[in-house]
């Protein structure tokens, strides 16, 4: 297993090792002593995923504010997106920082997003399909939709996006003082 740390404090990106053999092969994605190592206390509560069918389809920016904070771990199934972590934890050394980075199927990488962080995807590709599990339960009274174009955020996506929900065009910007 590759482990690389990324900017976000908290974040990681695993690159599982493959075990191959004639049927194809074997990996293990993620466990408690990855987790363990990289300082994530982490207790399964939910699996959810997501199917976009056109390519440059916008999910996000959303967060679970506290009490509901949540880790995620996400996985590309089908397809590529272009991931972002937004970093709204202000006691964080990575505080206001973003980072995108590109997910693609075929890499079979592991995102781990800690919790106090927005999350926003964009699809490269028709039919992408991702899954994640948090740690904890959808609670909709402490959920925080932000605009994905954001000026204060600054946030560069590699295309402007083709679909997008109602409920993330109308997203308001962030106000820093939500957190």
């Amino acid at each position: 297993m590759a482990i690389q740390t990324l900017k976000i404090s908290g974040s990681a990106l695993l690159k599982p090792s493959q075990f191959k053999d004639s049927r194809g092969c074997f990996l293990s994605y993620i466990g408690q002593d990855i987790l363990g190592r990289l300082g994530v206390d982490f207790q399964f509560m939910q699996m959810n995923g997501s199917l976009s069918t056109a390519t440059h389809t916008l999910r996000g920016l959303h967060m679970q504010r506290s009490p509901a904070t949540e880790t995620k771990i996400i996985r590309v199934l089908s397809g590529a997106l272009w991931d972002v972590i937004v970093d709204l934890r202000p006691e964080s050394p990575s505080y206001k920082q973003w980072l995108g980075l590109e997910l693609r199927a075929e890499d079979r990488q592991v995102l781990v997003i800690p919790p106090g962080c927005a999350h926003g995807f964009l699809t490269l590709r028709p039919h992408t399909e991702m899954m994640y599990m948090v740690d904890k339960t959808y609670a909709p009274e402490h959920e925080l939709v932000i605009r994905w174009n954001d000026p204060s955020l600054g946030i560069k996506w590699p295309h402007p996006p083709k679909v997008i929900s109602p409920k993330d065009k109308s997203a308001p910007d962030f106000q820093w003082t939500t957190i």
